[in-house]
């Protein structure tokens, strides 16, 4: 009796310790769980595919302090990798660029983040819910989103600063996160006067804003999709962007700003519809054997900086002959002009 009771309290303690590893295996498994999100949320902090594009150190002098140049496009500074005085962190690179998520900081306010070029990433309709948390209308906001870059570049090119500046403030309420989006709203919606941190803006009205966008721009939260506009970005099309990240190589989410640069190798060259017209005159008044044909050219829509070769031949009227004919070689400095 006595050795069958010790093998009764084996038994017990050998249950009770198989129990507790169950019992211990189960909070471990919901500990598991619990920790899921996490990694879910880790993932996010991970680059995607990459791109490359040509920074653009030399626009202008490197501003101090902000960084910024508002009266130029409120372009802002992002670094050329260690020589520019201390502005950015010395490992950011990207030159300058614009920042699509207003209210966060810059290169130069959070000099613990690097902006590496050669982490450059493709936003595309696929993923530009990741940041916006629009997963009903990506297409239309991706569409939007690429014509407001694609303006904001142009005019800042032309030297248009004003209308680059309000370009990237309709950027930002389409392209950041639902708070950053409700910041450019409120800019938006006070006709780009709201924000002593944003500054002030010429021409900016909400009204303009759902025309050109489809989306109406919303004081405190995300823009709401309105209608579809008549554009389509092209097929195959991306923006490219320079997102904050940690020393480690993760992304800095929602701590700093993304930056886009004037180079965007995913944006596609309009197409082009060449007119030109010709104009032939003599020079001089009379009509004779030996006389100079001036032949005045006006043309649109032609390439700046390309080489042309304009041929011409000169017909006689009555019977459609050729009696002259010439060529000659011009580069245009404007898409549009004469010569």
């Amino acid at each position: 009796m006595k050795d069958q009771g010790i093998a009764r309290r084996r038994e017990l303690k050998v249950g009770a310790v198989i129990a507790a590893l169950f019992s211990l295996l189960v909070t471990l498994t919901g500990l598991s769980a619990v920790f899921e999100p996490q990694s879910a949320l880790a993932a996010g902090n991970e680059l995607g595919e990459t791109v490359e594009f040509t920074p653009n150190y030399d626009f202008a002098d490197i501003p101090q302090g902000s960084g910024s140049y508002a009266d130029k496009g409120n372009i802002i500074w992002g670094g050329n990798g260690g020589s520019d005085n201390g502005v950015t962190n010395k490992k950011s690179n990207v030159g300058f660029a614009w920042c699509i998520d207003l209210g966060l900081r810059t290169p130069a306010d959070a000099k613990n983040l690097i902006w590496d070029k050669s982490t450059a990433q493709k936003l595309t309709p696929a993923n530009i819910a990741d940041t916006t948390k629009d997963t009903a209308h990506g297409q239309e906001r991706y569409d939007a989103a690429y014509k407001m870059i694609t303006n904001m570049i142009n005019s800042w090119k032309a030297g248009k600063y004003d209308e680059a500046k309000k370009y990237n403030l309709y950027a930002q309420a389409l392209l950041g996160n639902p708070t950053a989006q409700g910041t450019a709203g409120e800019v938006i919606n006070s006709n780009g006067q709201a924000s002593p941190q944003a500054g002030t803006y010429s021409g900016v009205t909400p009204g303009e804003f759902t025309d050109l966008t489809g989306f109406k721009a919303m004081a405190g939260g995300p823009s709401v999709f309105d209608h579809a506009i008549d554009f389509k970005a092209p097929e195959g099309s991306y923006l490219t962007y320079v997102p904050p990240t940690l020393p480690n190589g993760k992304v800095a989410v929602n701590q700093a700003q993304r930056m886009v640069p004037p180079d965007q190798p995913g944006i596609k060259p309009e197409p082009k519809n060449p007119v030109i017209k010709t104009k032939a005159s003599l020079d001089g008044d009379q009509v004779k054997a030996g006389a100079k044909v001036v032949d005045t050219v006006s043309y649109e829509d032609l390439i700046p900086g390309k080489e042309y070769t304009l041929s011409a031949q000169l017909i006689n009227k009555a019977d459609e002959s050729v009696v002259g004919e010439g060529s000659a070689k011009f580069t245009p400095e404007q898409a549009s002009g004469s010569t």
